[in-house]
C-alpha cells in the first residue's frame, strides 16, 4: 500500500494497517528536514476545522484522527501549500504562532510529523 503524509514523499508501507496522513520522501523512520524535501498533505485525507481543533479523516481506511493546536498549524500550514512545503517553511510559520524558541518548536514539529507520518 503506498503512503502518504505531509511532505511530498512516495513511500511503499508494507503490512501497515492504515495509511499514514503525510507523504515526505524518505525510506526511513527518520523526519527528513533537508530543504530538498517537501511535505504536503494526501489526497485521500479529509480535514475540518472548529472550536476545538482540526479533525482528519482519510477516505481510504475510514479512520479519524483529532489534532491538537500545535498538530493542527502543522496540518493547517502543509495543507495551504498543495505542492508541498519544506521543514524549515512549517518551522518559520510556527514561530508567528506560538511563543517559544526555535529549538523547541523544531522538537516538536519533528516528533508531531513522525506521528502524522506513521
Amino acid at each position: 500500500m503506498k503512503g502518504c503524509s505531509l511532505w511530498t514523499a512516495n513511500i511503499n508501507v508494507q503490512n501497515e494497517p492504515r495509511s499514514p496522513s503525510l507523504d515526505a520522501r524518505t525510506e526511513n523512520s527518520f523526519v527528513q528536514t533537508g530543504k530538498n524535501v517537501l511535505w504536503k498533505v494526501c489526497s485521500n485525507i479529509r480535514s475540518s476545522m472548529g472550536s476545538d481543533g482540526v479533525f482528519l479523516v482519510d477516505l481510504d481506511d475510514e479512520f479519524s484522527y483529532g489534532l491538537d493546536a500545535l498538530d493542527a498549524q502543522i496540518w493547517i500550514t502543509i495543507e495551504t501549500s498543495p505542492s508541498g512545503i519544506a521543514f524549515h517553511d512549517i518551522l518559520d510559520a510556527l514561530e508567528t504562532h506560538f511563543n517559544t524558541t526555535r529549538n523547541e518548536l523544531g522538537d516538536a514539529l519533528r516528533f508531531q510529523l513522525r506521528r502524522l507520518h506513521a
